[in-house]
C-alpha cells in the first residue's frame, strides 16, 4: 500500500512537533529571561544546561534542552514564580 505525500507530510510534521518539546532555541530562551541571544550560551555553560544543533529552514539553529533551562530560571528565580519573603525581625 502506497501512502500519499500528505500523509507523509503530516507525520514528519507530528514527529517535529514531538521533538519540539526537548528544546528551545536561543532566541526562544533570551525572549523567556529577557536577555540576548548571544548570552544564552553564557547562561546554558553557568548553569550546565545541555546545548545542541537543530537543523530549521536548511541552517542549523544553537537549542537547549527545555526542562534543564525551566529548572534553572526557576531555581534562579528569573520569573519570579517562587519568591520567598525573609522579614525583618526589628
Amino acid at each position: 500500500m502506497k501512502w500519499s505525500n500528505e500523509y507523509n507530510q503530516t507525520k514528519e510534521v507530528i514527529k517535529m512537533t514531538k521533538k519540539q518539546d526537548e528544546f528551545l532555541t536561543y532566541k526562544e530562551a533570551g525572549d523567556q529571561i529577557n536577555i540576548h541571544t548571544s548570552s544564552i550560551s553564557t547562561f546554558a555553560t553557568k548553569h550546565n544546561i545541555k546545548r545542541g544543533t537543530v537543523r530549521i529552514g536548511g541552517r542549523n539553529v544553537r537549542v537547549v534542552n527545555k526542562k534543564e533551562f525551566e529548572y534553572a530560571i526557576w531555581e534562579k528565580n528569573y520569573l519570579r514564580d517562587n519568591d520567598v519573603v525573609v522579614w525583618d525581625e526589628s
